[in-house]
């Protein structure tokens, strides 16, 4: 904690100095608390940053399951014409 001095041509009784060391004494806790809640702060916003981050890259990462095939049939135009092909073909 840092030492403060008066001046050599200041004459002070000792109950202003008291009041001076408390009224300084005051000033730094409120420095500290104000500190400490800006730090807080801080690092509520980092935790949700990194949070966001996290899900951005699990939603953009490959699926855990396989999308379900999609099946294209393809027949001949006329109607009583047996089923010639069945493709199935899966989306990436």
């Amino acid at each position: 904690m840092p030492v403060y001095q008066l001046p050599q041509n200041i004459t002070t009784s000792d109950s202003d100095l008291l009041f001076m060391e408390e009224l300084l004494q005051q000033q730094l806790d409120a420095s500290y608390s104000l500190a400490m809640i800006a730090t807080a702060y801080l690092v509520v916003l980092l935790l949700v940053f990194l949070w966001n981050l996290k899900m951005l890259r699990r939603r953009n990462a490959a699926p855990r399951f396989p999308r379900t095939p999609v099946l294209i049939i393809r027949a001949p135009i006329s109607a009583t014409a047996r089923l010639t092909k069945v493709v199935i073909v899966r989306e990436d």
